[in-house]
């Protein structure tokens, strides 16, 4: 009987013991959405019954990076006020944190002014990243499971708006110790702005233009239906009002016109193609370049 007793109390124990662990062990799970420091709510993991201790606001802690290729993430520069971004667009993004720690997580969320969710996220890779659902429709982009691994990479697709997305983060640096004290939670924010195609004011004697696809590793098609005949010239610009390329200059004929350009040999990134008349007036569309 006493035997019996002994095994019923140590087999108490040991489920106390992985009850306890399961509990203290937060840096290994998916966060719950809501924990990026967004200014609603103001919070982080850094509270009792997940990390204890306070969140310090050190942006130096992150690299958070954008690009319109995956190959254009390791060149990119750590977004800031200057960035920009199309709307309606898709981009990559990256997020790396620069401590030295046991394991690492984050959540990030990308919010208008309003603190209502711009744009959506995408999951690039299921076993290291998730997507977690927060307050009032907010969603979050969060490690999958916190382990050695600093460095995640999503998707982001812009807004249909313009206007200024603000990026709210929080970072996790965990000693690994299966308990919520040791723990240090960083957060930090940005804010992005977007930006509309250069000069679209249609030209009067053009019924249509349509640039296909938008979106290219190469070739790109551009066709013009032109109420009249007359001159005008197609310049590929890029983000930063730079014309990188003249695709054509000379005469548009009545109807449809049909044209071909191949730009394999351009960086990747985005650009503006516009078509200016003789008389100033302009058109514009953006393609991405991949």
């Amino acid at each position: 009987m006493n035997q019996k007793i002994t095994f019923f109390a140590l087999a108490l124990t040991v489920v106390g013991v992985i009850s306890y662990a399961d509990l203290t062990s937060k840096p290994a799970s998916t966060p719950t959405g809501g924990y990026a420091g967004e200014p609603a709510l103001s919070r982080t993991c850094a509270s009792s019954g997940c990390h204890s201790g306070s969140t310090i606001i050190d942006s130096s802690q992150f690299s958070l990076k954008m690009a319109s290729a995956l190959s254009g993430l390791s060149g990119a520069s750590d977004l800031s006020s200057s960035t920009t971004f199309m709307p309606d667009s898709t981009y990559y993004m990256s997020m790396q944190l620069t401590g030295t720690a046991n394991r690492y997580g984050f959540s990030l969320s990308s919010l208008t002014s309003a603190n209502a969710q711009a744009g959506s996220f995408t999951v690039t890779s299921s076993t290291t990243t998730a997507i977690v659902a927060g307050a009032s429709g907010i969603t979050n982009m969060s490690h999958k499971n916190a382990n050695t691994t600093k460095s995640w990479i999503w998707k982001w697709t812009a807004p249909s708006s313009t206007n200024a997305v603000n990026f709210y983060f929080a970072g996790m640096l965990a000693n690994g110790n299966n308990t919520e004290s040791g723990d240090i939670v960083y957060k930090s924010a940005i804010s992005i702005m977007g930006q509309a195609p250069n000069a679209i004011n249609e030209i009067s004697a053009i019924n249509a233009l349509n640039v296909y696809p938008t979106q290219t590793m190469s070739d790109i098609s551009l066709n013009v239906d032109a109420k009249e005949s007359g001159d005008a010239v197609i310049l590929l610009v890029n983000m930063t009002g730079e014309v990188v390329r003249e695709l054509y200059n000379g005469k548009l004929n009545l109807g449809e016109n049909n044209m071909r350009f191949n730009i394999a040999d351009l960086s990747i990134g985005n650009y503006i193609m516009s078509l200016k008349s003789a008389k100033g007036s302009s058109v514009a569309r953006h393609i991405i370049k991949f």
